[in-house]
């Protein structure tokens, strides 16, 4: 979903929550697009907090790993299902990939 759209944003939440909101989506959004443009390993947290000017404790704050930036939070619980459901000498990525995929999924909705 485009950053402001989410179903977080309820006419009802405060001014402050909505802010956060917001925030969090346009870090995430900037985080993926630098990931696009030059690649995982070579995007910085700064380059990040840049991109969205905002301090670097405010992106570490609901991102604490760069990892976290991937994925949106309505996912993560089927990402961890996915990954727990392998056996133990499977591959998680793999896994992830093929519970993206699979038609039905809340993840396949978003492709």
């Amino acid at each position: 979903m485009p950053p402001g759209t989410r179903r977080d944003l309820q006419p009802d939440t405060g001014l402050r929550e909505r802010k956060k909101v917001k925030t969090r989506a346009a870090i995430q959004h900037q985080a993926l697009r630098l990931f696009r443009l030059r690649g995982y390993q070579a995007t910085t947290g700064g380059q990040i907090t840049q991109a969205v000017e905002v301090s670097p404790s405010t992106v570490f704050r609901d991102f604490p790993a760069t990892e976290d930036l991937v994925f949106p939070d309505d996912c993560a619980p089927v990402i961890s299902a996915a990954i727990r459901a392998q056996p133990p000498d499977a591959d998680p990525v793999r896994g992830v990939c093929a519970t993206w995929i699979q038609p039905g999924t809340a993840l396949w909705y978003r492709l």
